[in-house]
């Protein structure tokens, strides 16, 4: 009895063994599909070509005479005994999709009418059916392209988790994106000398998309108004009115808008924008002009002399912030305006508070003094002569020239607060890549490192007198009188942090670097004994 499951399943086995047996496929060897089909009706093998064609009716096998192998078929009178594949590497899916293996589209799509290595690419083949065709990349036998015109081809692309809340797409925009905008492209093919990219085309337009980055590269639309695509031009720009010679790319996008084509590897050369039949020639590596052919007579170019003149005076007069990319960084300067917002109410509301304490202890000692006098009663009548009398409440504070820290500590805190830092900033870049901000750390390094830099020094000091370096080595800020600094004064030492080496300069005569001499601040021994910012104690 516990042999028959075995013998089932070897059973099964020789049956489907006998199936495949009785069908050819694809690199099966033509003495194989000859005994599988029989003696064909007719014969063509041209002297000058390295195929032989078998015909059995109208449906054709070809066979190469290099390696005599089967390279396609075409199964016209459904009379072929044929496959797409024999494996068995298949999944749950119930539809084909972008990667999918042959063996999954043998499966879901059945046998194709015609298959077989592409004319122009020995590295590629293909499989047509009624609705649609699929083409395999031969090194993985995966889908790398398909046409489903019709729209009743089992063909899906489903988008990924990396999409953003956004109608409009842009240079740089993910795959997911394009495919949460427009849904499964009819038809997806590769281009390019070494296929680096994938062409999504719709009906309204091609979408470019690079295999590498998977990201946006280019375009070509029919009508611009079927699209919305936006680009940040703010960077590299001009006040200019013209383009010419040695112009950005930014600056012919914010003259002339969107281009119908932005062709990235349309000639290897090049980029192209195509304005209707005008076109404009960009540098790859430099993203400047090199020249144009204004065919419609659209474009806002000048060519001479005059307009490089006018062009190298712009460039020259730019400073930092006219290239800032402000729109790429919304985000991120909400949240700074946000966290220096609250550190602002924070501020302004603990002073609120002292004051209004401090005026009702004047209130408060007003009004015993008038009962003092009105009654005639001293409150210290019970203390001895010789009892001082207490005083008033007085603000403890460290005397910076006493307390100072030394070189050691500084060294020490500084040590800290750049392990503290770079954790940050790794976890920072992350966070902005996991959202979909990645170029925002890659492309502006600096810019993204100083605004993090300056916020995580500013936040520390301001909500806590210290950072992670002073928590461990117990010391503080203080202003020239011992006494907590003002908003002004941390803004000055944080910025003055990011001039290049200033964090080495408290290796000077008296301990202090530049961020401490500017803001006329010290960093001093946090003694809880006597050290407590805001507090009272009464002697």
């Amino acid at each position: 009895m516990k042999f028959k499951p075995l013998l089932l399943l070897l059973t099964l086995a020789i049956i489907n063994f006998s199936c495949f047996a009785q069908t050819f496929t694809h690199n099966s060897s033509g003495i194989e599909a000859m005994q599988i089909q029989g003696t064909a009706d007719h014969t063509i093998a041209d002297q000058y070509s390295t195929i032989t064609q078998l015909y059995y009716g109208s449906s054709c096998i070809e066979i190469s005479r290099e390696n005599f192998k089967v390279i396609r078929w075409d199964n016209q009178d459904n009379n072929l005994k044929v496959r797409l594949s024999m494996g068995v590497d298949t999944t749950d899916l119930t539809y084909v999709t972008y990667g999918s293996h042959i063996d999954d589209v043998q499966r879901i799509l059945g046998t194709p009418k015609s298959a077989g290595q592409t004319y122009f690419d020995e590295d590629v083949y293909y499989a047509s059916y009624e609705f649609g065709s699929v083409s395999f990349l031969k090194s993985t036998n995966k889908v790398m392209a398909w046409s489903n015109l019709s729209g009743n081809f089992n063909i899906r692309y489903k988008p990924g988790e990396n999409t953003k809340d956004e109608t409009f797409f842009t240079i740089g925009s993910n795959t997911d994106q394009i495919l949460k905008l427009f849904g499964t492209p009819p038809r997806l093919y590769p281009q390019g000398e070494n296929y680096e990219y994938n062409v999504f085309e719709y009906q309204n337009g091609d979408i470019y998309i690079s295999k590498i980055y998977q990201e946006v590269v280019g375009w070509k639309i029919k009508n611009k108004n079927t699209f919305d695509i936006r680009l940040p031009l703010n960077k590299y720009t001009t006040k200019l009115n013209f383009f010419t010679q040695g112009s950005h790319l930014n600056d012919v996008l914010r003259l002339q808008g969107i281009p119908n084509s932005y062709s990235p590897f349309a000639d290897s050369n090049y980029i192209i924008l195509k304005y209707e039949n005008s076109e404009v020639y960009i540098s790859p590596e430099t993203k400047k002009v090199t020249h144009w052919n204004d065919v419609s007579n659209i474009l806002y170019d000048r060519h001479d002399e005059e307009a490089k003149v006018e062009l190298e005076s712009a460039l020259n007069s730019k400073t930092v912030f006219d290239d800032f990319d402000f729109v790429r960084y919304k985000e991120f300067l909400l949240a700074i305006l946000t966290l220096s917002f609250i550190g602002t109410s924070y501020y302004v509301t603990k002073r609120l508070y002292e004051k209004k304490s401090n005026q009702k202890s004047a209130e408060e000692d007003e009004l015993m003094t008038d009962c003092i006098h009105s009654e005639g009663w001293s409150p210290n009548a019970h203390l001895k002569f010789d009892e001082p009398t207490p005083t008033k409440k007085e603000e403890i504070f460290i005397h910076p020239e006493i307390y100072k820290a030394n070189k050691l500590i500084r060294i020490t805190n500084l040590l800290i607060d750049l392990i503290f830092i770079n954790i940050l900033l790794y976890a920072l870049g992350y966070f902005f890549a996991a959202i979909g901000y990645a170029k925002m750390v890659t492309e502006s390094p600096y810019v993204f490192n100083g605004i993090a830099i300056f916020s995580i020094y500013f936040i520390q000091e301001f909500f806590w007198g210290k950072t992670v370096g002073k928590l461990f080595t117990k010391t503080r800020v203080v202003n020239k009188e011992g006494r907590e600094p003002s908003v002004d004064q941390i803004i000055a030492r944080s910025v003055t942090r990011l001039i290049p080496f200033e964090s080495l300069t408290f290796l000077g005569k008296d301990s202090r670097g530049i961020h401490d001499t500017i803001s006329n601040t010290f960093v001093v021994k946090d003694n809880s004994n006597t050290t407590n910012f805001n507090t009272k104690q009464e002697e």
